[in-house]
């Protein structure tokens, strides 16, 4: 039997208006790194976010995509944002 990892994706600006949510909770492998749980998020509105640069933050800290993650992370997506 394969271990697992439950991690919360916070969503933020177009991908929160993306996907309809504020936050999801992605069940990965064990061993996942971040890049994973983005492709997973990707998935769900390609249309949209597909070219979409997003920073990632783990646990409030900015990663990169290699980052490995642990049980009951918090991983935030964090789009370019514009305002005045």
């Amino acid at each position: 039997m394969e271990e697992t990892i439950t991690i919360t994706v916070r969503l933020f600006s177009s991908v929160k208006d993306a996907l309809g949510a504020s936050e999801v909770r992605l069940t990965l492998p064990k061993g996942s790194f971040a890049k994973e749980a983005l492709a997973h998020i990707r998935s769900k509105n390609r249309h949209v976010l597909e070219r979409l640069p997003i920073r990632l933050a783990l646990n409030h800290e900015y990663i990169t995509e290699d980052s490995v993650l642990q049980n009951n992370d918090e991983l935030a997506l964090i789009p370019p944002v514009s305002g005045g």
